[in-house]
């Protein structure tokens, strides 16, 4: 069954750089070599992350062992209430050969979680439900003491501690990630550990991808305690592609507000949409586009991009054809496949030629086009390849870049000579252009985030205002209507919408100015060197840095007291006597939650990203200046100091400044064009290793 193999691309550019990185260390010393090393760990690190989202028994786990054409190395069974993150990395440099990594919650975690009701229990602290708090207390102290009567004395231990493997198998990994049972024997029963694992990590090679990917099954997230919503929030911060599967018997309605709430922490440019088990469908040529339709309806009324991709098929057709046999599908589910490829090979229509087989297939072949698993697979790389696959490559290449510049500069040692030349710099007058710029620089930064970040909270707190306005206008009319106990259901997801509509403007306004300030220190730093050094011997060019990657902002998506079920409005309603108050009351209760979300959004998420964007820029400064200190002649006789000295009287000086060209030539390939593979470094290096 030939396949098609997805970040071929990408991977050859990954590696040619690993390359280009691997002879530049050879060629520079000092900090300049851990800067390589630097560069090079991060590069072994990098696997943008697919994270798989969706309705309860839509699949997701069957889907991404297709996905990942693993064999069906991940449970399809597990039960709902598993709270597990689980990572498939596959063609991970960074495995320290290990295969398996499991890791538990933390004491402190596992008290939140669990001992103060989970999420929920906090909810009902803030709108003083006392009732129900002690319930989600009960409850919860029932799940605490079964995981501690089920591990015994291992308990504690356990808590905040790792299991590492060099091998898995199913059994292995049901230990960890499934429900627990109560019978079999200590130590070897499923689900074992599974209460306290916090996340799961496993490593294979999957020939079919060019380059390393994580896909993440996340946990459901529609319990009543929040448990499994917290633990999937926080796994959603570095998703590049998010994968949202929907079961074709109960396709995204406005009803999945849990589902949708997750999307609204989402960029819609990140988001593809599965929707899984048409094989179940009676007709499906006839109601996928009455799917598809539904799907685009709730996108508009939550205020979703329309342009969202949806796609169609089935999983068990996918893991089906994987294993070579179509034999134990259920009879209706291989009709239902035989009348898809009878009609076009594709179980989606929309899905195109590619999607398709052509005649002279077999079936097996037919069956995993007709899956629409390769469709998703290819949509998935063409997100990496033109997101975070191109600002990876383009950030490494531009960090070695700048090293090959500055170790250039340094061996071609031939700076101005202030005496003769009255432009030139020494040491004096440089430090007096580069105090004032760097500070001008930092100081420009910090204008930005900050005149941005009090921009954002004043638009958040206005939409906060409007919506608590808004819902306890529509519960007095309501009240008005209908007396005491109104049926009146808030509208939160179209507020959420609303908040990451803001916030996302935010951040593209942010990174464009950032960016332009990146580009603006690279030319003055250029602009420094060609004061400093000769017009033979200063860099063509000098290659701004970039801006780094932004995660998602979770916070927008956590559960506040309008999420919950009408039972908790019914209980909150009844401590207020006149409908005024309870209005009143209901809008303060929304500005109170929203706008620790929005406090929770500075501490948890603007805070961090900005010091990333300050210190992205304060480094290439730094990294810079130093060099230009190190060229710059301090004796009036155009003599450099330091290692540009040094260096400049090595007899390998040619043999490095070939190696330099070629390797600047091949990295500027990368940077400038990373949709292209890069040559490879020429060898001259073997002409500087005869040297040494």
């Amino acid at each position: 069954m030939g396949r098609e193999r997805h970040l071929a691309a990408l991977g050859e550019r990954l590696e040619a750089l690993g390359e280009h990185l691997g002879k530049l260390e050879r060629l520079v010393d000092g900090e300049h070599r851990e800067k390589v090393l630097q560069t090079g760990a991060a590069l072994r690190r990098f696997s943008p992350v697919v994270n798989v989202v969706g309705q309860i028994k839509a699949g997701k786990t069957a889907l991404i062992n297709s996905l990942a054409e693993s064999g069906g190395v991940l449970p399809t069974d597990v039960n709902p209430w598993t709270a597990v993150v689980t990572s498939l990395h596959l063609n991970s440099a960074e495995t320290a050969g290990e295969a398996a990594v499991f890791r538990f919650f933390t004491a402190e975690e596992w008290d939140q979680l669990t001992c103060e009701g989970g999420r929920a229990g906090l909810l009902a602290r803030s709108a003083e439900l006392e009732t129900e708090l002690a319930t989600l207390k009960r409850q919860m102290a029932e799940v605490h003491a079964k995981a501690k009567a089920r591990l015994g004395r291992n308990f504690d231990m356990l808590l905040g501690a790792e299991h590492r493997f060099n091998s898995y198998d199913r059994a292995l990994i049901e230990r960890y990630v499934c429900l627990g049972m109560d019978d079999g024997e200590a130590g070897t029963r499923r689900g074992r550990f599974a209460d306290l694992t916090r996340s799961a990590d496993l490593y294979m090679q999957a020939p079919r991808f060019g380059a390393p990917i994580t896909l993440r099954d996340t946990p459901g997230v529609n319990d009543p305690f929040l448990v499994r919503e917290q633990v999937t929030l926080r796994s959603l911060g570095d998703t590049q592609v998010c994968v949202v599967v929907l079961s074709a018997h109960q396709a995204l309605s406005t009803t999945d507000l849990a589902l949708v709430r997750l999307l609204t922490t989402m960029n819609d440019n990140q988001i593809l949409v599965f929707v899984n088990r048409i094989d179940e469908l009676d007709d499906p040529a006839a109601q996928v586009a009455e799917i598809r339709e539904r799907i685009r309806d709730t996108f508009a009324m939550r205020r979703m991009a329309a342009e969202v991709p949806v796609l169609f098929g089935s999983a068990l057709w996918a893991n089906a054809a994987l294993g070579g046999s179509l034999d134990a599908l259920p009879p209706a589910s291989r009709r239902t496949l035989a009348a898809a490829i009878a009609r076009d090979g594709a179980a989606d229509p929309a899905a195109g030629p590619a999607a398709g087989h052509t005649a002279g297939q077999d079936e097996i072949a037919a069956a995993w086009a007709a899956s629409g698993v390769p469709a998703l697979q290819a949509r998935i790389a063409a997100l990496i390849e033109a997101g975070d696959g191109r600002r990876q490559v383009r950030t490494l290449a531009g960090q070695a870049l700048n090293i090959a510049r500055q170790a250039e500069a340094r061996l071609r040692a031939a700076p101005r000579d202030p005496a003769r030349e009255p432009n030139a710099l020494d040491t004096e007058a440089l430090f007096a252009r580069i105090n004032p710029m760097t500070a001008r620089l930092n100081g420009r930064m910090e204008t930005i985030t900050d005149t941005a970040w009090i921009a954002l909270q004043r638009e958040l707190h206005r939409l906060i205002n409007a919506y608590a306005e808004r819902e306890s206008a529509a519960f007095a009319a309501a009240l008005d209507r209908q007396g005491q106990v109104p049926e009146w259901t808030p509208d939160p997801v179209a507020f959420r919408q609303s908040l990451g509509t803001a916030y996302y403007a935010f951040l593209a306004e942010v990174q464009e100015q950032t960016q332009a300030l990146y580009d603006e220190a690279a030319r003055e730093i250029r602009t420094l060197y060609g004061l400093v050094l000769a017009e033979g011997a200063m860099p063509a060019r000098i290659e701004p840095p970039q801006v780094p990657f932004t995660a998602a902002p979770t916070t927008l998506g956590a559960a506040l007291t309008v999420d919950m079920s009408s039972g908790w409005w019914t209980g909150w309603f009844a401590r207020f006597r006149s409908s005024r108050t309870k209005a009143a009351q209901l809008a303060r209760q929304i500005r109170t939650e929203a706008r620790g979300v929005v406090q929770g959004l500075e501490e948890g998420h603007i805070g961090p990203v900005f010091r990333d964007y300050r210190a992205v820029l304060a480094d290439f400064l730094e990294e810079h200046c130093a060099t230009l200190y190190d060229l710059v002649p301090d004796d009036g006789r155009g003599e450099q100091t330091g290692t540009g000295r040094w260096l400049g009287r090595r007899a390998a000086d040619k043999a490095r400044l070939l190696v330099i060209a070629e390797l600047t030539a091949g990295l500027e390939a990368l940077f400038d064009a990373p949709g292209r593979p890069a040559p490879a470094a020429a060898e001259p290096l073997k002409a500087l290793e005869a040297t040494r």
